[in-house]
């Protein structure tokens, strides 16, 4: 069953993680997987389960795993 997402909460979650993080005003293309987890309500080993099981695209950047903001976007947008 789908669940219902409430894209205005969603945006407004991304802000305010942006704000604390001191790039509000910069509009990032990828966020590190906790920025991911928390924009999206979920948990880290969520986010990490949605990657391994192709449901979320992410990117290897070295060490760092990071996802497209266009990614989570079209996640939602297939989740509602």
């Amino acid at each position: 069953m789908k669940e219902l997402v409430d894209h205005e909460a969603l945006v407004r979650v991304a802000i305010q993680v942006l704000e604390e993080r001191g790039v509000a005003g910069v509009r990032r293309l990828a966020v590190s997987v906790p920025d991911a987890a928390t924009m999206l309500g979920l948990g880290r080993s969520t986010v990490f389960g949605l990657i391994a099981a192709g449901r979320l695209q992410a990117l290897k950047v070295g060490a760092r795993t990071v996802i497209r903001v266009s990614d989570i976007e079209r996640f939602i947008k297939e989740a509602a």
